[in-house]
């Protein structure tokens, strides 16, 4: 007859205790900061993007939010994206830059803003 290890009693965090706390969708700001420090930081620094650029997230969230942005990248590449998502926001959103009225009518009402092409590698 084979025996089985004891089994360990259960972590009192895991049987009872306070409830967990419901995850929280990012925000819009929040996955700009998270592109703009990708841009600086590169892959991988998620604890200097936790401290310099999106303060409002732990590193873990970050490398999470990681790891989900470059399967929906694959995903928008291969054509297989249904629906919207927050990381459909491929670049950082900066403040519009102010205009005067004769800067305004010389670029025309149509004439399309100028965007830097970011290319992130997942």
């Amino acid at each position: 007859m084979v025996r089985s290890k004891p089994r360990k009693p259960r972590s009192r965090r895991m049987s009872g205790g306070a409830p967990r706390k419901k995850a929280e969708m990012w925000s819009a700001h929040e996955h700009s900061q998270f592109l703009r420090g990708l841009e600086k930081c590169g892959k991988g620094k998620w604890k200097t993007m936790a401290r310099e650029f999106v303060k409002t997230k732990s590193p873990i969230q970050i490398a999470s939010h990681y790891q989900k942005f470059c399967i929906r990248e694959e995903s928008r590449r291969l054509n297989q994206c249904k629906r919207t998502s927050i990381h459909d926001i491929t670049e950082p959103t900066t403040p519009a830059p102010e205009t005067t009225p004769a800067a305004a009518t010389a670029a025309g009402p149509s004439a399309p803003a100028a965007l830097p092409d970011h290319k992130f590698v997942c």
